[in-house]
């Protein structure tokens, strides 16, 4: 899913009556944009693909020498640095993916202290950037210092206290957090059987729930049933995921009688001996939504839902 971004490039580039037809045999960097400072174009607007740890990095404004990946929320040649990829004379071409080294280029994140990981990190924040060559022979020699794009910049860039600024024709960034699987928060356990849990995950959406049995006298941790609906309390008319205990040695079948399922328990996983009445869904929770969480032993009367029922806990939680 897309997550908000927030950029320091110049990314407001109006085009005007200043395109032109750039004539036939040009290539998609030859296509016309509006002019900047002696006919250049200015970079901008970088995109990152979606809905991947290791995501094809784009931009606008002609190829560039370098490529830089920093872990939070600024551009620097330090050891927040994930990856840093040149390639002298501006002979870098978009795409460019995250970990594969175009062919002819360097990577240099070990030079100025950093480490490239195998994959970017779920539910971090990250600085990427493109350069030119002009701006990357002055920059490549000032490391331990914010890069920032500054239009009011005239010549190349301007070193102030411990920020470089550079004009927006050398350079353009974009600082976004990598959100490709939901988040929990606001978790609410209720109930006399057990305290629920639940966890996000960073390899998937689909959540991992816990519970431990607080209800006098009882031993068995396992439960009979577990459900899902939206909303802040139970609605049958929203229910999202059911997995409840089914026995198949008698006719008709009995349901909700045997203590089959356990803790730890991953959404929409299957259980020997238990069948999912609601599958849970392929798209997974929907974010900005509140959910009623419910598990029940075989004791279960099937009926109230209230935090004194015994064999019963349920709890609310929040997707973003």
């Amino acid at each position: 899913m897309k997550t908000k971004r927030w950029t320091r490039s110049l990314s407001g580039l109006v085009l005007t009556g200043a395109l032109f037809w750039a004539g036939p045999g040009c290539d998609s960097e030859d296509s016309p944009l509006a002019p900047y400072a002696g006919g250049e174009r200015v970079l901008s607007a970088v995109t990152i693909e979606d809905s991947t740890l290791v995501p094809r990095i784009t931009w606008l404004g002609g190829y560039a020498t370098v490529i830089g990946v920093n872990q939070g929320l600024r551009a620097s040649l330090d050891p927040s640095l994930v990856w840093l990829v040149t390639k002298p004379a501006d002979a870098l071409s978009y795409p460019v993916k995250y970990g594969t080294l175009p062919s002819g280029a360097q990577d240099l994140t070990g030079s100025f202290g950093g480490t490239t990981t195998p994959t970017l990190v779920e539910d971090s924040t990250y600085t990427y950037w493109i350069m030119k060559a002009e701006a990357w022979s002055q920059v490549s020699q000032l490391p331990n210092r914010t890069i920032m794009v500054d239009s009011s910049v005239t010549g190349v860039l301007t070193e102030r206290n411990d920020t470089l600024r550079v004009n927006p024709l050398y350079l353009t960034e974009l600082t976004e957090r990598l959100d490709l699987y939901i988040n929990v928060r606001d978790i609410r356990p209720f109930g006399r059987l057990a305290r629920l849990t639940v966890f996000q995950s960073d390899t998937t959406s689909r959540l991992l729930v816990t519970w431990t049995i607080t209800q006098t006298g009882l031993t068995d941790s396992l439960i009979a049933a577990i459900g899902l609906t939206e909303g802040s309390q139970y609605d049958v008319n929203t229910v999202t995921w059911e997995l409840i205990s089914e026995d198949l040695t008698v006719q008709p079948p009995v349901y909700f009688k045997n203590n089959v399922i356990g803790s730890p328990l991953r959404m929409g996983d299957e259980v020997p001996g238990a069948v999912q009445f609601t599958v849970f869904p392929a798209s997974a929770l929907k974010r900005g939504t509140q959910y009623y969480l419910w598990i029940a032993n075989k004791d279960w009367d099937g009926v109230n839902r209230t935090r004194s029922t015994p064999n019963y806990a349920f709890a609310t939680f929040f997707v973003w």
